[in-house]
């Protein structure tokens, strides 16, 4: 059996939609848990109102975040396999049967597919795409961005009593998995769109300080991992675009300044002579100049 975790917070208007793209598929020895980080809205309302006896739902009793929600869910699944969906995307029908299919004739401990991400301006892209050459080395491909977005996984139980969702990630949870995941276990990518995510809008300097937060935890987290040259550099250079964007001139300061101590390059120094304030002038005149 696959047991299917969906945690869900304040989406009354897609939870129902998700939740029957789960309840549909071809492979059918699954149960579905709902964990609902406690929604204000009509969530419970919805979720209660579908008949189907492999539909559990659960409520937590106060919001504790994404994370702590698929632990919760983790820790009441039944099944030998674990599949994650979230709360506004659609699965494909076959989703289920063509992963555990592939799973099991090469006895991978995990698998995931890709994904097609619709944006609100109709534009649509497909992630990951990983060329062939670098199936081979996804341990080290994954160190550079994410290529396993949650609702693409399917992994054996046994794998996610152990590694679990970092609670204390504002973001890049599913990055901090999958780091975890493709450095200590078999892992086979399906490339076939399993998925199709709806991307919505956040406030962009809001989840950009999210990101500078959660991205020097991963650096220190996994600090021997990100420690070839290469890598520490193109990271680092996501983190001074995270920082930028959040036009706080104090945390842009505190992330030239880490970037400066922990990786001596042209861009860094260039940060570093220029300053915070210079520094953010530049990164958006250019941005402007690119749109």
């Amino acid at each position: 059996m696959i047991s299917v975790i969906i945690p869900t917070y304040n989406r009354a208007q897609t939870i129902e939609k998700s939740i029957n793209s789960v309840l549909a598929q071809t492979y059918k020895n699954i149960e579905l848990i709902v964990v609902d980080d406690c929604s204000k809205d009509d969530t419970q309302n919805i979720v209660s109102s579908i008949e189907d006896d492999r539909l559990k739902y659960i409520k937590l009793e106060k919001n504790s975040g994404a994370n702590y929600a698929r632990n919760t869910g983790i820790s009441e699944a039944n099944g030998e396999y674990i599949a994650f969906q979230d709360s506004d995307d659609i699965w494909r029908k076959e989703k289920l049967e063509l992963e555990l299919k592939f799973m099991l004739e090469n006895d991978y401990d995990v698998v995931f597919c890709s994904m097609m991400q619709h944006h609100g301006n109709g534009k649509e892209f497909r992630f990951p795409r990983i060329k062939k050459k670098m199936l081979g080395n996804l341990s080290e491909r994954v160190l550079y961005g994410n290529i396993m977005s949650t609702q693409t996984i399917l992994a054996r139980k046994e794998v996610l009593n152990t590694e679990r969702f970092d609670n204390s990630l504002e973001r890049f949870q599913d990055w901090d998995l999958a780091i975890r995941l493709l450095n200590n276990y078999s892992v086979g990518f399906l490339d076939k769109v399993l998925v199709d995510v709806y991307v919505g809008e956040d406030s962009i300097s809001k989840s950009s300080i999210k990101a500078v937060r959660s991205m020097l935890k991963l650096l220190n987290k996994y600090e021997n991992l990100f420690k070839k040259k290469k890598i520490n550099n193109y990271v680092r250079l996501y983190l001074l675009k995270y920082s930028l964007e959040t036009k706080d001139n104090k945390v842009i300061k505190k992330v030239i300044d880490d970037n400066w101590k922990n990786c001596k390059n042209l861009i860094t120094f260039s940060a570093k002579f220029l300053g915070a304030k210079n520094m953010s002038k530049l990164f958006f005149a250019l941005k402007k100049v690119r749109s």
